[in-house]
This record gives structure tokens, sequence and C-alpha cells, in this order.
């Protein structure tokens, strides 16, 4: 079964609150992809930018901060997988911890874009779900496999068959990232990839509607 995850919840355009992650489930998206930043004052914080005001959320006290969810709010909302992009170095303990103490272990998992930062989650816990950002189709999953990933989040553009049976063979999920073309998700469908990452909001009726013709 095909999953479709909301890149920034659909709102790349607009202030994040819940409700606009409410709407992304409404439109059809099995999940949410945002980015994870530690405000300076160590507040954990779901955004779908990067900077306010010319600077990274990471260098403002959270009261000054407009259009981020705190994540302890996210994990509330029970009706939607999260994919948490750590875009702070200093959020991987935090949102490892609080992944935990929920027990959403299962359910949420964080997006890391290298081993190391891979290998920092792991000391907090070895059961928080963890995807490793990939760039290039020929990754060494064995190296991150052994290292405790549970995902690979690729690029669709870098997505061969080798890479998605590899995957599969190794138990790893694989997430194909900001798939906005119908015919593109055919194509890694038909891979065998399962996860669509997508800004689109009406991929997941129009793919429905492009498989429907291959028989």
């Amino acid at each position: 079964m095909v999953k479709i995850y909301a890149f920034r919840a659909f709102s790349a355009e607009v202030e994040l609150d819940l409700s606009v992650v409410r709407k992304a489930v409404e439109v059809g998206a099995d999940g949410v992809v945002l980015d994870l930043f530690l405000s300076r004052d160590g507040v954990p914080v779901a955004s779908n930018r990067e900077e306010l005001g010319g600077r990274r959320l990471s260098e403002l006290e959270y009261r000054s901060l407009a259009g981020v969810v705190e994540l302890s709010s996210l994990l509330s909302y029970s009706d939607i997988e999260l994919l948490l992009w750590i875009r702070d170095m200093r959020a991987l303990d935090v949102a490892a911890r609080a992944i935990r103490e929920r027990g959403s272990l299962k359910k949420h998992c964080l997006i890391v874009e290298d081993v190391l930062q891979l290998r920092a989650v792991r000391n907090v816990s070895r059961e928080v779900c963890v995807a490793t950002l990939v760039r290039n189709p020929f990754p060494n999953l064995q190296l991150i496999s052994r290292e405790g990933s549970n995902a690979i989040a690729a690029p669709a553009s870098v997505l061969r068959p080798r890479l998605a049976r590899e995957c599969s063979t190794r138990g790893l999920k694989l997430y194909a990232w900001l798939v906005n073309d119908v015919s593109l998700a055919a194509k890694v469908v038909k891979y065998g990839v399962e996860h669509l990452v997508t800004s689109r909001p009406t991929l997941k009726r129009e793919l429905s509607q492009y498989v429907q013709t291959w028989t």
C-alpha cells in the first residue's frame, strides 16, 4: 500500500500550526514531513521554514518564533505519522527522548543526514525510528543498516530498482523524496517504493487514477 507524506504539510506559503497539519490529513496525507529545530532557549519546534527574519530558528528565543509548533503538541496529535527532519543537531537528543517517552516508537521517525547523527540518536535510544538521508544511487546500506537505521530517504532522481531491492532485502523502509509528478510517482512505485514524500496535495488521488490505467 502506497503512503503519501506531505512535505512541510503542504504549507510552504503559510505559517505552520496544527490546523495546517490537520488539513494535510484531510486532503489525504498519511504523514507529514517537518523540519525540527531547537529554539535558543531549548524548546523543540517543528517548522516549514529554516529562517525567520533572516535568522535561523535555532538562533531565536521560543517566544519570538512564529509559524512553529511545539514538538509536544505534534506528538499529542495522534492521527498522522511524523517524519521529523533534524535541522539542528541540538534537537537530536530532545526529539529522540520525546518520541520514546510518548510511546510513539513505531509511528514517528526522525530523518538524519549522516551516520554521525544516526549514532547520536542511537546513543539515546535503540528503539526510535530513524531514516537516513542519502543523495546518491549507491549508498553504503550495509553500514547504514549496521548503525541501526530503520529507513532510507532518497531523492527520487537517484532511485534505481537495485536500491529499492536492497532496501527491501535489508528490511529498510524507503522514502522517495519530493515526488511531485504523477508519472515519476508511478515509476518509483513500480520499483517497489511505497512511501512517497510530496509537496503536491493532489498526488494521492492522481496516482490512484493513473494506476487504474495500468490494468
